[in-house]
C-alpha cells in the first residue's frame, strides 16, 4: 500500500521541492509576491490561462511554479470537487514538466465552509492523481511511484487526516482496479492479512465449499462452479476493529466481493461482461474503510466488516435459474436470475 511520503514546508520559499502547484481562485490573493509576479506577465498575455493554468518559472528555491485555478466558487453547483479536480490538474502539469518532488498551496474556501476541507479535499485530489495500480507497482518497478515525495504547504492536522483516508482509499483502488485473476478470492485473501499486519484490526478468514454450504447457502450456491478451481474458490473475511475503551457503539459493514461475475450460467453475452472484475468494489470499499479507521484509531467503537469474496464462474457445476436454496435465515429461494 503506496502512500507517497508528505511532509510539511513552513512556506513557499522551503528548499528541497523541485516545483510548486498553487491552487486557489485567484492567483492575487497569494500572500507570496514571487508567485504573483511569476504569474502577472502571462496571465496578462493569455488569458486562456487563467482558467487552464500554467507552468512558469517563479523566483523560489523551487523554480517551476504550476498554476492550477479551480475557476468560481459561488455558483449553486460548485462544491469541493473545485479544489480536489484543481490539485489533480495541477500534479499532472508538474508530472509533464519533469517534477519528482512537487509542493503543493491551497488557498480559498467555499462559501460557508472551511479553509481546512478545501485543503483537504485538495490534497486527497494530489495524492489521487499520484496513485499507481497495483499491478503496475508488482510488474513494471521502475514504474512503482510517480513521485518521491509531496510537500504540503498547509495545516499539519489536514495532511495526517489526508494520509489516513488515503491509506484506506489505496487499499480499496488496489483491491477493486485489480484483474480478475491478481485479486481473485485466495489473493484478496493474502493482500488483507499484509494491509492488516501491525494494526488493531483483527483478520479471520472463512473458507471451503463444505463449510459455505452449511454456514453461508447463498454464497456457497455463487461459489459452487468457481470452488473446483482452486485459485478461484471463495473467501469470507472478517475484519473487527475494536477501539480503545468501552464501545459505545458497534457498526457492522458488509461489502459485496464477486470476484468476476461472468453470469453464471444466465451468462452476460453480447460484450457486456467486460468490466465485471469491479463487481468486487463494494467489498474493496469496505476493506478501504477499515484501513482507514486503523490509521485514525477512534475511540469507544466496534467496527465489524466482511467481504464476501466469490467469482460467478460459468461451467458444467454452476448454479441455475430454477434451483431451489435454503438461505442461512431458513428462507426458501427460488433463483430467478444467476
Amino acid at each position: 500500500m503506496v502512500v507517497p511520503p508528505l511532509s510539511i514546508a513552513a512556506d513557499l520559499n522551503s528548499d528541497g521541492y523541485d516545483c510548486l502547484i498553487w491552487v486557489g481562485a485567484d492567483y492575487k490573493q497569494c500572500s507570496n509576491d514571487a508567485v504573483i509576479s511569476a504569474l502577472s506577465p502571462v496571465l496578462a498575455v493569455d488569458q486562456g490561462a487563467q482558467s487552464a493554468g500554467c507552468v512558469v518559472p517563479v523566483s523560489l528555491p523551487c523554480k517551476r511554479l504550476v498554476y492550477s485555478p479551480t475557476g468560481p466558487l459561488d455558483r449553486d453547483y460548485d462544491d469541493h470537487r473545485r479544489f480536489a479536480e484543481a490539485a489533480a490538474n495541477g500534479i499532472k502539469k508538474a508530472l509533464a514538466a519533469g517534477s519528482k518532488h512537487p509542493l503543493l498551496a491551497v488557498q480559498g474556501n467555499l462559501p460557508n465552509k472551511s479553509a481546512e476541507d478545501a485543503q483537504l479535499s485538495a490534497l486527497l485530489g494530489a495524492l489521487a492523481a499520484v496513485y499507481v495500480p497495483l499491478e503496475m507497482r508488482e510488474a513494471v518497478k521502475e514504474r512503482a511511484a510517480k513521485v518521491s515525495g509531496l510537500g504540503w504547504a498547509g495545516a499539519k492536522k489536514v495532511m495526517e487526516e489526508a494520509q489516513a483516508i488515503e491509506a484506506g482509499r489505496v487499499v480499496a483502488r488496489d483491491i477493486g482496479g485489480s484483474d480478475p485473476e491478481r485479486m481473485a478470492a485466495p489473493k484478496v485473501e493474502v493482500y488483507v492479512q499484509e494491509a492488516f499486519k501491525g494494526t488493531n484490526v483483527k483478520v479471520e478468514v472463512m473458507k471451503g465449499q463444505e463449510f459455505f454450504e452449511k454456514e453461508y447457502p447463498c454464497l456457497a450456491a455463487v461459489n459452487r462452479c468457481a470452488s473446483q478451481v482452486p485459485r478461484h474458490d471463495g473467501r469470507l473475511i472478517w475484519l473487527t476493529y475494536e477501539g480503545e475503551g468501552t464501545a459505545k457503539k458497534t457498526v457492522y459493514v458488509v461489502g459485496k466481493g464477486i470476484t468476476y461475475d461472468t453470469g453464471g450460467a444466465d451468462i452476460k453475452a453480447g460484450g457486456v461482461m467486460a468490466g465485471m472484475s469491479r463487481d468486487k468494489c463494494g467489498a474493496a470499499a469496505t476493506a478501504g474503510l477499515m484501513k482507514t479507521i486503523a490509521e485514525l484509531q477512534p475511540k469507544g467503537v466496534k467496527v465489524v466488516a466482511a467481504l464476501c469474496m466469490v467469482r460467478n464462474s460459468v461451467g458444467a457445476n454452476a448454479y441455475v435459474s430454477d434451483e431451489i436454496f435454503t438461505s442461512r435465515a431458513g428462507v426458501r429461494i427460488r433463483i430467478g436470475n444467476t
